[in-house]
């Protein structure tokens, strides 16, 4: 008899497609499991599989969600399967394929009409099919890099100081209140507008005093809030007792010359304070008498400091007295720690003009950044965003493109709900605007705020919490929670069930983030026994918690999959060499920065040195890399011997004889080949000669791994990109945009042990889990220009707080302490969620290390504050009990001298001649596959390649920019590509003709026009390194972009055309063959990538020609 699981009733409603839901779906409940299901059964009655949109938040999470539907149309073509899970999904994808052939609509060959996108690709869409009312004015081309346009919109913004208009007084205003380090400021600048969707909405409403009245509203509503809480709470009338406390304290201290205190006020004062918020400074005064000086504790005694005299003890009685009544109350107590948190009712003039100043500055630096964006031709996704909000305009006033959406979507499912910004959520309330609920439309929401960790990218888990109870607009929302746990082991979800409730908090707050746990039952009973395992420890040890880290790893059977899991990458730093040193392969996912990588540092420093002779650390560093390879004792002697100016040319001339046998091998041969590389500067690119040089020093057989391999292709990539007349105009933007990119996997790992972040991890599974670095506590949260702080009622309604950054060396205002104050709350709510999340991936086992530091008076071990121990902290102190205080030996981890590899002073490159002959990357780092025109000459191969070139120029200008005319103008700049690719000159007038026929062919052709637009993810000439038996094989795919549909395609252009004695078709089929190859290696690249599918096909400019070749099964 089958099993029938616990939430069979809640799993069946929610595929009501008549109904609205809201379903959370905790970790291993077969969240994508029932959104496939309920998409399959609206496919089964729709008019067109176009009125229903699926919303992730990830590519990776739209293309299995694809994937799999495309993989349940095939099992319904099938016999009815033996489990009871797949049985479900036939039968509804039965129900789909049916409606699917009766109205023709073929997704199977056609699988773009799945309207299944990110949130990102939705809003893309929106901005194209509207540019005029998005302010688009056309294609828009959306940049990952976006800090070098941060920073240089922000540097405008404060030059405006010098242009004495009216904003240079409010740009020195701000300079002035920051000691006027106008670096600090630029870096504050451009860190705001990278958030602006978070803020831009909140400053840009009303006058400046319909700004101030709205926010001094919300502060005088958060005072008599908790004023109302307070005296709700005094069930006992404690404070009029305490009133009269403080009347006496104060008498005593004036009367013994005592410092006067917060509640002196009550020395002429008497009466009990209204709960009104201009009151609110005698109400704080009370939280001062009872409160310690810093913390949420009572005081523990009255002394004569507070004004209780040893002599009146009576006094002192009756208020240590009034403390215990305060003790016994905890939300009387939680009330009065409170208003020593509250701000100021009111904004003075002096704050208000400063803050109101810092607004304006924020609209200044976005219309400079606006600005930029037109220069540039590119914009930032939350540009983008925001424009689509634009694009739909609002419910009062909706655009034609809203009315136009409401008439052609039907139904909207929204994957990892609990993790909706602000943006997405409104976004959400303008396509559903009108929907009544008897219409037919329907909204399925589907999360977990019990893993609702982004708050970084402004989700926030209220907006959930919210929806739950005043729904979404005017759509009323039903709630279902899915209990069972298809993932983890019967013990852990025990596990985790019983200590997971006092972790989190026990009642809803959508203003802080608070979620309270929500019990899961687990599905699986066999196999393997599931297993938790807490790993205390007293010592900080980094070195011992990492070898702790390799045993259990050895301990664990290899038919086990691993994944050591860290909230921060700063706690592999001992962890990865000890895998390494215990021979451990491992894979790092998105863990190590790129340039974290020695040789990635080396090449570095490669760079700086040949840009800048005077950089005498990149020379050092240079010396010292694997490639030269010299003694610190050489390092210095050359140090002491050039003590000023640039280290080159001395170099070339300095007395050998003062280094080493060793050292003076190494130099010599490395002057030789920066002297001979030198000789050829400005006639390369950037990427050219640093390579060559790199090639001929030996960097090449100074790697260590092909993960090296990939770095240094990803490094020379981005130098490429980044070049500019052989030079790099912007170092900074060079170092920030490697500092983006994460380090490669290594293609040489397997699959048993996986590194990665616990943020990384969420939807993922592993048999095993492993968690150190429990016991360390979080980074400081960094200070912002602007700070912010929106609240939400019971009925959903907004309010706002609002304050500026500090002055350099005050002390922080109440306001901004208030939302900071808020703000950590919320972000240690998150950090439960977070520990949630990672603890709930294992499958089979789980690893908890930590450390507690042990009190050397009472001999109890104590968490670090704010560590996700402490958060654990009631469900596993227990096995920190053995510890003691001797064990606690506060090491600090031993510094280990580097293991410094460096080639052979005798090393020789096997090519001799590789400066002289500066061999291209392709031909000495990699595996080029170059099938296109080798079978054809030599002008042939040339005009390929500046057709293929021209077409991605006009891709990237945008294809509206072009037109007949301006290819006919481009006679000259297309010769004088042909004669630069060896072109022999009497052969440039038919190749330039050939080349305009091709470009002038796809202007004119439709199908060529939509492959150069503008779509999402466009990209041309997409390079992509795969591993090959052979090595590394290096791909360039011609275009590859995300269409309309959601779906991706691969285009290979081809620019010949056929012989005469050929029909065009024959010649097609012929092409298709010769590439079919080809295209399936690129097509099994990107899917290996990242999951997805892609369609693929030819391009023919010369013969207006298009065959779309079948993907592979």
């Amino acid at each position: 008899m089958s099993k029938r699981i616990a939430d069979h009733e809640q799993r069946r409603d929610a595929l009501d497609t008549s109904r609205s839901f809201i379903v959370q779906a905790p970790a291993g409940s077969g969240k994508t499991t029932l959104l496939i299901q309920r998409y399959l059964k609206l496919l089964a009655i729709a008019q067109q599989p176009e009125e229903i949109i699926a919303i992730t938040f990830t590519r990776k999470a739209a293309a299995e969600m694809r994937n799999r539907i495309m993989d349940a149309f095939k099992l319904a073509t099938g016999e009815m399967p033996e489990q009871d899970h797949e049985q479900q999904l036939w039968k509804i994808a039965r129900e789909a394929s049916k409606r699917d052939e009766q109205e023709g609509w073929q997704l199977r060959n056609n699988p773009g009409r799945l309207r299944i996108q990110t949130i990102d690709s939705l809003t893309s869409q929106l901005v194209r099919m509207m540019p005029m009312l998005s302010q688009s004015g056309g294609a828009l081309s959306p940049t990952d890099r976006a800090m070098p346009l941060y920073r240089e919109a922000a540097r405008n913004t404060l030059l405006e100081i010098e242009s004495r208009n009216e904003w240079s007084e409010t740009v020195a205003e701000l300079l002035i209140h920051l000691d006027n380090n106008f670096n600090k400021v630029e870096e504050l600048l451009a860190g705001m507008l990278g958030k602006r969707d978070q803020w831009l909405r909140l400053i840009a409403a009303g006058t400046d005093q319909q700004q101030r009245q709205l926010l001094e509203s919300t502060l005088e509503k958060l005072v008599l809030d908790a004023l109302e809480q307070l005296v709700k709470a005094d069930t006992n009338n404690i404070i009029p007792q305490l009133v009269e406390q403080a009347h006496f304290s104060a008498q005593q201290l004036q009367a013994n010359n005592k410092p006067q205190q917060d509640w002196s006020c009550y020395l002429e004062q008497t009466d009990t304070p209204l709960p009104v918020a201009h009151e609110i400074s005698r109400w704080q005064a009370l939280a001062e008498l009872v409160l310690v000086k810093s913390g949420d504790t009572l005081r523990k005694q009255a002394t004569i400091t507070i004004g209780f005299p040893p002599d009146y003890k009576e006094e002192k009685k009756t208020f240590m007295a009034l403390l215990d009544q305060i003790r016994q109350q905890p939300e009387l107590l939680h009330a009065i720690t409170q208003l020593r948190k509250l701000p100021a009712a009111s904004y003075s003039d002096d704050d208000w003009h400063l803050l109101s100043a810092l607004a304006e500055l924020l609209k200044i630096a976005t219309a400079h950044l606006k600005v930029i964006f037109g220069e540039r031709g590119e914009v930032d996704h939350i540009e983008v965003a925001l424009r689509a909000h634009d694009a739909l305009g609002n419910s009062d006033d909706p655009t034609d493109l809203a009315l136009m959406l409401d008439q052609r979507i039907q139904h909207l499912l929204v994957d990892e709900f609990q993790d909706t910004s602000h943006g997405q959520y409104q976004l959400l309330e303008k396509l559903t605007a009108g929907w009544q609920p008897d219409d037919g439309r329907t909204l399925f929401c589907v999360g977990d705020p019990m893993q609702s960790i982004y708050r970084f990218r402004e989700a926030d888990v209220g907006l959930y919490l919210d929806a739950c109870v005043n729904g979404i607009g005017d759509i009323q929302l039903q709630q279902l929670s899915l209990k069972v746990n298809f993932r983890s082991h019967h013990n852990i979800v025990e596990w985790v069930n019983q200590a997971f409730p006092a972790c989190f908090p026990a009642q809803p707050d959508s203003n802080l983030g608070a979620v309270p746990y929500s019990s899961s039952v687990s599905f699986v009973e066999e196999g393997l026994a599931g297993e938790v395992s807490v790993h205390p420890a007293s010592s900080a040890s980094k070195q011992e918690e990492a070898q702790k880290v390799v045993d259990i790893i050895k301990s664990t059977p290899d038919e086990l999959k691993i994944a050591i899991l860290v909230r921060s990458r700063s706690h592999l730093e001992a962890i990865i060499p000890a895998l390494r040193a215990a021979s451990i392969d491992f894979r790092v996912t998105e863990t190590e920065r790129l340039n974290t990588l020695p040789v990635i540092g080396d090449l570095c420093s490669l760079v700086r040195a040949l840009h800048h002779f005077g950089d005498r650390v990149a020379w050092m560093s240079l010396l010292r890399s694997p490639w030269c390879g010299l003694l610190l004792s050489d390092l210095y002697q050359l140090a002491n011997t050039i003590e000023s100016g640039p280290l080159w040319p001395c170099l070339e001339s300095i007395d050998t004889s003062l280094l080493s046998d060793d050292g003076t091998q190494r130099l010599t041969r490395f002057n030789a080949i920066i002297s001979a590389s030198l000789q050829h500067a400005g006639r390369l690119t950037l990427r050219e000669s640093t390579e060559a040089v790199w090639l001929a020093l030996g960097g090449r057989d100074s790697l260590q791994s092909g993960r090296d391999l990939l770095a240094v292709e990803v490094f020379f990539s981005t130098l490429e990109s980044l070049e500019s007349a052989g030079r790099i105009e912007d170092p900074q933007q060079f170092d920030e945009a490697l500092n983006e990119l994460y380090a490669p996997a290594d293609p040489d790992a397997g699959d048993h042990v996986e590194i990665l972040t616990m943020h990384k991890s969420k939807g993922l599974e592993y048999d095993c889990i492993i968690l150190p670095g429990l016991g360390r506590g979080p980074r400081h949260a960094s200070k912002e220009l602007l700070q912010y702080l929106q609240t939400r009622d019971e009925h959903g309604v907004e309010s706002l707080l609002m304050t500026n950054i500090e002055a350099t060396g005050d002390a922080t205002s109440p306001t901004s302490s208030y939302i900071r104050s808020i703000n950590a709350q919320r972000d240690a709510f998150e950090q439960q969620r977070l520990l949630y999340v990672a603890t709930t991936r294992a499958k089979r086992r789980l690893h908890l290390l930590g450390h507690a530091t042990i009190n050397t008076k009472t001999g109890i071990p104590n968490p670090t504050r704010g560590s996700l121990l402490a958060s654990l902290w009631p469900a596993v102190k227990q096995h920190f009990g053995e510890l003691t205080a001797d064990d606690d030996d506060n090491s600090i981890d031993a510094w280990q001298t580097p293991d410094i590899k460096r080639l052979p002073a005798d090393w020789k490159a096997r090519l001799p001649d590789a400066i002289s002959q500066l061999p291209s990357p392709a031909s000495t780092t990699l595996i080029a596959q170059m099938p296109e025109f080798t079978w054809a000459g030599e002008l042939a191969r040339h005009v390929g390649t500046v057709v293929h070139g021209m077409l991605e120029v006009i891709a990237n200008e945008g294809v509206e920019q072009w037109n007949k005319e301006r290819i006919k103008a481009s006679d000259s700049l297309i010769t004088n590509w042909l004669l630069s690719l060896g072109c022999v000159p009497h052969d440039t007038a038919p190749a330039v003709k050939r080349v305009q026929k091709a470009l002038l062919n796809t202007l004119d052709d439709q199908r060529g026009q939509w492959i150069l637009q503008d779509h999402t993810d466009a990209a041309c000439e997409f390079g992509i390194s795969v591993r090959h038996e052979n090595g590394i094989r290096h791909l360039i795919i011609d275009r590859l972009f995300t269409d309309e549909n959601g779906e991706r395609w691969i285009i290979d252009y081809k620019s010949g055309s056929h012989h005469e004695a050929d029909t065009v078709d024959a010649f097609l089929e012929s092409e298709i063959e010769r590439y079919r190859d080809q295209l399936y290696g690129y097509w099994h690249a990107l899917k290996k990538l990242d999951g997805m599918p892609s369609r693929l096909a030819l391009y023919f400019p010369m013969l207006n020609a298009w065959r779309e070749i079948p993907a592979p099964e």
